[in-house]
């Protein structure tokens, strides 16, 4: 909750699920919350009233609001940054809406942002993978439930299609995570030979010193979503289409995707 100091025993309502992030104008004497139910609410201390400004469609995670409080930025769980303007005359009544047996009972709220309002996009974190058996793939899901398969070996990234599911039937996170590796995965046996970690937000990759130039495997083992090749050009489809089955050394080609552009500087 978002509490008065000055009115003892009273706090600002409808924050359902906890406060996040708050900011102030520069008078001091107005108050913004949001949580991860995506409510951006407007505390007015002066008036013990709460007025809603927009509802996001994730969570919201910062606010920022300039000394004149006449707009607000706001960034949320799917990386974007939003600036709302500040909408005077949008207050509800704060005397008696505290108390918790009154907490659901939330005001027609404002649509969620639209191309009225400055957006900043921006990409969501991942938040889980799994390696694939082939040891070359990696499915990454980020903070929107969107999925995703990285080739390790050239860093091409592919957008995967949600699994189909049963009608009336909705999945999210690690089980949506589960449903999506079980039509990809193709039980094949490679060592393993690098390690990931998404600390960054982002998929990072650690090469096995001692392993990354023993792991062998076939350009037929790589997953391809809907039957379409990693990679954009119609020449590296054609590529992997008529790929030889002979083993390729994983490390090997990952180096050299990563140094095949590596300009030489010529001598002074």
């Amino acid at each position: 909750s978002v509490w008065a100091l000055a009115a003892a025993g009273h706090s600002c309502g409808y924050v359902s699920q906890g406060v996040d992030t708050a900011g102030a104008g520069g008078s001091l004497t107005e108050v913004f919350s949001g949580g991860r139910d995506g409510l951006v609410l407007s505390h007015n201390l002066r008036l013990l009233q709460t007025g809603l400004v927009v509802r996001e469609s994730t969570a919201v995670q910062a606010i920022a609001v300039p000394s004149e409080a006449t707009d607000m930025w706001t960034s949320t769980a799917d990386s974007h940054v939003r600036r709302y303007p500040m909408q005077s005359g949008n207050l509800v009544s704060y005397t008696g809406a505290s108390s918790a047996s009154n907490t659901d009972t939330v005001p027609a709220l404002q649509p969620t942002a639209s191309d009225d309002y400055i957006v900043c996009p921006g990409t969501p974190r991942l938040t889980d993978y799994r390696v694939l058996h082939n040891k070359r793939q990696v499915l990454v899901r980020d903070a929107c439930d969107q999925l995703a398969l990285w080739d390790v070996t050239n860093g091409q990234c592919t957008d995967l299609p949600p699994p189909a599911l049963p009608p009336g039937v909705d999945v999210s996170g690690d089980d949506l995570l589960k449903r999506a590796l079980v039509g990809i995965n193709k039980v094949v046996s490679v060592p393993n030979w690098f390690t990931c970690d998404l600390s960054l937000g982002s998929l990072s990759v650690y090469l096995d010193c001692a392993q990354c130039f023993r792991a062998e495997a076939e350009d037929s083992d790589v997953a391809i979503p809907g039957g379409t090749p990693l990679g954009s050009s119609t020449s590296r489809a054609v590529d992997l289409q008529a790929a030889s089955r002979a083993p390729v050394n994983l490390g090997a080609r990952t180096l050299r995707a990563l140094f095949e552009g590596w300009l030489r500087m010529s001598p002074l």
